[in-house]
């Protein structure tokens, strides 16, 4: 009933312009169900950016369900480093990749070290 109101977007609106006014906020994060294409839609019509897919992050009726993790960066805010962006998809393949990399530049420093 109080769906296409605009409330939500007047709330939001006057939020996001007084952390970008007011503050030295440099990002907001939210989180969103997969499922939620409204809610998608009315973020990114916001410039909100897809960050992270989050699997099986809710759990409704005790059933799982994936989710995104959405960012707006502002006041000069950018995202942070790490190896996940913007190189490659985390993934447990990957994340082994890294660990052998890893290990190897732990083992090739040590061999030197110890000559």
């Amino acid at each position: 009933e109080y769906r296409r109101l605009g409330i939500a977007s007047l709330l939001l609106d006057t939020l996001m312009n007084y952390l970008k006014s007011e503050t030295d906020c440099k990002a907001i994060y939210l989180h969103v169900l997969w499922s939620n294409t409204v809610a998608i839609r009315f973020y990114e019509k916001r410039n909100f950016q897809r960050r992270i897919y989050l699997p099986k992050y809710y759990t409704i009726k005790g059933q799982f369900h994936d989710g995104y993790c959405y960012v707006l960066y502002m006041n000069d805010g950018q995202p942070p480093f790490t190896f996940k962006y913007p190189f490659f998809k985390l993934t447990y393949l990957n994340l082994f990749k890294l660990f052998s990399i890893l290990v190897l530049v732990i083992l090739i420093y040590l061999s030197i070290r110890m000559k």
